[in-house]
């Protein structure tokens, strides 16, 4: 696999993947603009627009085309792909998937050649579609799929990254399946694969490795240049004097690439033009401005704080974020955080938001018994952009979090509309895109906008609302997590009265002793106790 020279950095084979590296980061690029083959998906590109939900949008109906003129069973798969548009879901994914496997397992000599190769790359991909919505039955498909992509993979590269997506679906996430997984190839068989992963890995590695050279050369080319232009411009000594006071490590500034950002609102110029008030003077700043996002953090180093801080919600924090690979900048699909009062719902979701970056504004539910969240005509004297179009307003950026609170205490009057109809379409992954705000009379994209709801009772949601959201239950925190919790109280409580850690310092032995009554449930009892405790320290009965 590699040449006699031991870092294999003046090999014929590590020139060429240093090559392939290359062409594949150019490609990986195009993949936001243009939809990427199933292969690539698997050879961990990012999906089209970096979005599942987009990406199902745009693949569904192009294979659902496809498949409708073959008829019969291609026909009733093509039903499916389009429910898939509709409803982009674990279930609805496998369950396409699975009839695609009948297809191909039952085949009579009915459907043609061609069509049972469409029909085996619409499975693959929606097996691969499954995974990453968090069906655990997808992953041994997922890995059988790398296995038989590995064999006919065009390069080193490309084998490389389709045995890391086989290594994130059965050996990290899931150990047992592995094991069940590669007993059916045999131990010898194992031996093989795991050989040859290790020799790729060294040559991508290597690879890598050159390229890195490679680019810390050219960089240091580009800044002796430019200290040489600075030297050498006529102005001599004036430029010579400015060389002088330039520090040690002085580098020239290398212009950046543009951040990620998105165009949210388009031409305005169809409202009435008036100087100082009227939706046009509103919005204006916004008409076809890309607005820029703050990039996605690390997601490792966002996970690990949001679980040190909420420790009883692991399985929650790695299920939203894990919606996040692969995207330019933090956009939450439609998420509902379900369990009981006072388990930190509310809070978990603006931690989240903060986390990633993004403006949060919080809107209270209870009792909401009007459409106004949807947006209110201008011809009434009270007339408003929707809720989402005004976050996008005030934090000038096109991903603000919106969390519903206690959404299912909404008013189910329809006298004067409901906030559940006015979200359907907010939710949908295909109208959102074109959201018809009366205010200002036009389109206006919220796909980048995060909508984050929670309930106490999950039952008054069923139907067509819930069936938009990625539903997460919270559990309730147990005693176990009782200093924890108590210790991010007393960090909040000096956040809110803006005091000087050392006025407020963490609870002591003797004071988190003092909270062994709370054993679980509702933080609330638990925060008065603290703020009590806190209180207590400037009690005068306790000076001496």
């Amino acid at each position: 696999m590699t040449d006699e020279n031991p870092d294999g950095r003046g090999s014929k084979r590590v020139r060429e993947l240093a090559e392939l590296i290359k062409q594949s980061q150019s490609e990986r690029n195009r993949s936001f603009t243009e939809l990427p083959t199933t292969q690539q998906l698997y050879r961990c590109f990012p999906f089209h627009d970096g979005s599942l939900e987009r990406d199902i949008y745009v693949w569904a109906p192009q294979r659902s085309r496809m498949l409708q003129a073959y008829g019969g069973q291609c026909a009733a798969l093509a039903v499916l792909l389009n429910a898939l548009r509709d409803d982009p879901c674990a279930q609805t994914t496998q369950a396409a998937a699975d009839y695609a496997q009948e297809i191909l397992g039952f085949d009579t000599g009915d459907v043609p050649a061609r069509a049972l190769d469409e029909v085996a790359d619409a499975r693959w991909r929606l097996v691969y579609y499954a995974w990453r919505m968090g069906s655990e039955r997808a992953a041994p498909a997922v890995a059988d799929a790398v296995y038989d992509m590995v064999k006919s993979a065009p390069d080193t590269l490309a084998k490389a990254e389709l045995w890391a997506t086989a290594w994130e679906t059965v050996v990290a996430r899931a150990p047992v399946t592995y094991d069940g997984w590669h007993r059916q190839r045999g131990h010898d068989s194992a031996m093989a694969d795991l050989a040859q992963i290790g020799l790729i890995a060294f040559d991508v590695l290597s690879a890598k490795a050159r390229l890195a050279g490679e680019q810390e050369k050219r960089r240091r080319e580009e800044h002796g240049k430019a200290l040489r232009d600075l030297m050498d411009n006529p102005a001599g000594s004036v430029q010579a004097d400015i060389y002088q006071m330039l520090p040690d490590d002085f580098e020239p500034e290398v212009e950046q690439a543009p951040r990620p950002g998105q165009v949210c609102v388009g031409d305005l110029t169809h409202l009435p033009q008036r100087k100082g008030e009227g939706p046009y003077t509103e919005f204006l700043p916004l008409s076809n401005v890309r607005l820029p996002a703050r990039p996605m953090p690390d997601l490792v180093q966002t996970s690990t704080a949001l679980k040190a801080r909420f420790p009883w919600m692991h399985g929650v924090i790695d299920r939203a974020l894990e919606t996040q690979v692969g995207r330019p900048f933090p956009a939450l699909p439609p998420l509902l955080l379900w369990g009981p009062p006072g388990c930190g719902k509310n809070e978990a979701a603006r931690a989240l938001g903060q986390a990633l970056g993004m403006a949060v504004t919080e809107y209270p539910c209870g009792g909401t018994s009007d459409a106004t969240f949807g947006s209110t005509s201008r011809q009434w004297h009270s007339g408003r952009a929707c809720v989402p179009l005004q976050a996008i307003r005030r934090a000038m950026a096109p991903n603000p979090m919106i969390v519903l609170d206690e959404l299912e205490k909404a008013g189910t009057s329809r006298r004067n509309g409901a906030l559940s109809d006015v979200l359907l379409g907010m939710l949908e992954p295909g109208s959102r895109r074109a959201y018809f705000d009366a205010y200002i009379e036009c389109d206006v994209d919220l796909s980048p906008v995060s909508f984050v709801a929670t309930c106490n009772r999950i039952e008054a949601l069923r139907g067509p609302l819930l069936d938009r959201f990625l539903v997460l239950e919270i559990p309730a925190p147990r005693a176990q997590y009782r200093e924890v919790i108590a210790q991010g109280i007393v960090a909040r409580l000096r956040e809110e009265s803006g005091l000087d850690p050392r006025f407020v310092p963490d609870l002591d032995h003797v004071e988190l002793d003092a909270l062994r009554a709370w054993k679980g449930g509702s933080i609330r009892p638990l925060r008065r106790a603290v703020e009590r405790l806190v209180a207590l320290r400037n009690s005068p009965n306790l000076a001496h």
